[in-house]
């Protein structure tokens, strides 16, 4: 009896067991592809003249999020059929939100801690110290520190200091850049630079989250529709192929 119970609890934890398997190893693929993505853009897309500081601050490799996530949506997708019908949704949600919203921000984590090994080696710190520095400059810029501190910036300002020079400098070179825009849209469109500048990061950011959800959301649909397709295809199969063997048994008893 006992053996009996042990076989079945195995039975159905075995699905279990290979869904988290084939999402651990699809994550894993997605978040390599994210930060091949970004050194194929630092190497090749960045390094472009004239054009490639422009593409870096509009982080324009992000729109390969359309692909990534829609090869996680389509993953996940495929594999709820693992699940539980009942839970499939629920439990799809409650993995694919974090994991969407990790995968996501893996730019900002590498460019943060890229910039933080640029300030060490042009002000010869250690990373230690290179961090105190930025956290410094990040907390007399956005009140804030660390990677949350960073992100803050970034969705403020196009730019990063490389040093403590160009950091003492900052906040002149963005008052000098707003004034040039005031200057040629004129002062009663002022709070329009302000407000652009304020908000132009954001809606970048907001943009490329945007794309990403859709794509994952989308192709979650579209990966769990076929899996169940795929799945009452098998289960007539399995079924024709039961009939089969059970005539051949009726056929074998009558003769």
């Amino acid at each position: 009896m006992k053996s009996k119970n042990q076989q079945l609890i195995n039975l159905s934890l075995t699905p279990t067991i290979l869904y988290l398997g084939v999402i651990s190893i699809v994550i894993g693929l997605v978040r390599w592809l994210k930060e091949l993505s970004i050194w194929f853009a630092d190497k090749y897309l960045y390094s472009i003249p004239s054009i490639g500081d422009i593409l870096r601050s509009v982080e324009i490799i992000d729109l390969a999020n359309i692909v990534l996530f829609a090869i996680l949506g389509m993953a996940f997708g495929l594999a709820s059929i693992l699940l539980p019908s009942q839970m499939r949704l629920k439990i799809s949600a409650i993995l694919l939100i974090p994991i969407v919203a990790i995968i996501f921000n893996t730019t900002s984590v590498i460019r943060y801690r890229q910039w933080v090994e640029e300030v060490g080696v042009q002000e010869k710190l250690s990373t230690a110290e290179a961090t105190g520095l930025t956290n410094a400059f990040l907390t007399s810029q956005v009140g804030k520190k660390g990677f949350w501190g960073f992100y803050l910036y970034t969705a403020k300002y196009p730019m990063l200091p490389q040093n403590k020079i160009e950091m003492r400098e900052m906040k002149r070179i963005d008052d000098k850049l707003k004034l040039g825009l005031i200057k040629i849209v004129g002062e009663k469109l002022s709070w329009l630079v302000k407000l652009m500048f304020a908000l132009a990061g954001w809606i970048i950011k907001l943009f490329y989250l945007t794309i990403s959800l859709i794509a994952t959301i989308s192709h979650f649909k579209y990966g769990k529709m076929v899996s169940e397709i795929l799945q009452v295809q098998v289960e007539k199969m399995m079924e024709k192929l039961k009939l089969r063997e059970q005539f051949r048994k009726n056929r074998k008893f009558l003769s």
